[in-house]
């Protein structure tokens, strides 16, 4: 993982994603792009001097998101830890499409985005940045939650609906290792026939020595069980995987992958196929 991307608005939830990748890059070498999208003006005056107010609003814009980005002292490394690079760049456009432009002309290997404390009726009916990015995206996209201090990971919790192949696997092995985590596969039954007394077990979920066990946690939604197995499992981070699926399936699997990016007290981890 070499490339971080983070999209800047100069909220207070960019300032938590911010922040969190300089984290991510004092565990490992990797360089950061601090992109503003803005919308362009509309106006009617000539090209020549529509340019010269373009020309204007990046300048602006480049000095704020110059003083935005630059590293506080309590977050400076230390001689033994890396000093990542850091590039800003504006561009102008549509913010989720522009951030999947950039990302995939980049090659950037993870969006780190911060996303709002609260949200209002129109992110919940329609999506924020963060939920739309997740359906646009093919890039892996690591969502903080404004105002969370992150740290180097312990348990992140995997989301496993058990059709996650060892080439899924990769990435997310991959991630762990590189923050000295360790992976812990859950899996939550809703299905009414299926409630018993018993709310936690472990099961053999793969013949992979690897991935062998998962915990199944059985309760009335996907968002309780992954809270209360996030609780008791002292989980500081949770993946899902979104694979193709059939147009109703991914209905319903982007609708969890939406509450959980809204709602999640902790980083929330998304990557694809």
């Amino acid at each position: 993982m070499k490339k971080l991307l983070v999209p800047i608005d100069f909220s207070p939830a960019a300032k938590t994603g911010f922040d969190s990748a300089l984290q991510i890059c004092n565990i490992i070498e990797a360089e950061i792009y601090a992109l503003n999208i803005y919308q362009e003006p509309i106006n009617n005056y000539s090209q020549d001097v529509s340019t010269l107010i373009q020309q204007e609003i990046e300048k602006k814009r480049r000095n704020s998101l110059n003083k935005f980005t630059s590293i506080p002292p309590g977050l400076n490394p230390t001689d033994e830890e890396i000093k990542p690079t850091i590039h800003t760049v504006i561009k102008h456009g549509n913010t989720v499409d522009g951030i999947v432009a950039f990302s995939k002309e980049n090659n950037i290997d993870l969006i780190v985005i911060g996303t709002k404390a609260k949200h209002n009726l129109w992110e919940y009916l329609f999506g924020s940045v963060s939920t739309n990015l997740i359906k646009k995206s093919k890039t892996p996209v690591l969502i903080i939650p404004e105002g969370f201090k992150f740290e180097k990971s312990k348990n992140i919790a995997f989301a496993n609906d058990f059709q996650t192949d060892e080439i899924s696997f990769k990435f997310l092995d991959e991630f762990a290792e590189m923050l000295g985590a360790e992976i812990k596969q859950v899996h939550v039954n809703i299905l009414p026939s299926d409630f018993s007394d018993l709310k936690e077990e472990v099961i053999e979920a793969s013949d992979d020595e690897k991935h062998r066990y998962a915990t199944v946690i059985r309760d009335k939604s996907v968002k309780k069980g992954l809270d209360f197995f996030i609780e008791t499992h002292n989980i500081d981070m949770l993946a899902l995987f979104l694979p193709e699926r059939s147009f109703t399936e991914d209905l319903l699997r982007r609708s969890v992958s939406k509450q959980l990016a809204l709602n999640s007290q902790i980083p929330l981890l998304i990557f694809k196929e």
